[in-house]
């Protein structure tokens, strides 16, 4: 397997894991104005971080950069 298929891979699973199941949340689940506007803030840090791994250059990369924000 390339680098390249092995970065879209590690991409795809951090994606479908990750990053997606926030995203496709809707506001409307949260009862109040707070935890709305809380939400809010987490998608736009999760849509910040989903291109920030698009934008590494091997999956090594991506996966020490995932380590480290745990």
């Amino acid at each position: 397997m390339s680098q390249k298929e092995k970065k879209e891979k590690l991409l795809n699973f951090l994606e479908t894991k990750a990053f997606n199941p926030i995203l496709r949340k809707s506001k409307d689940d949260f009862n109040s104005d707070t935890k709305k506007e809380k939400f809010e803030d987490v998608k736009r840090s999760t849509e910040n971080e989903k291109e920030r791994f698009r934008n590494y250059n091997t999956p090594g990369n991506i996966r020490d950069n995932y380590l480290s924000d745990l």
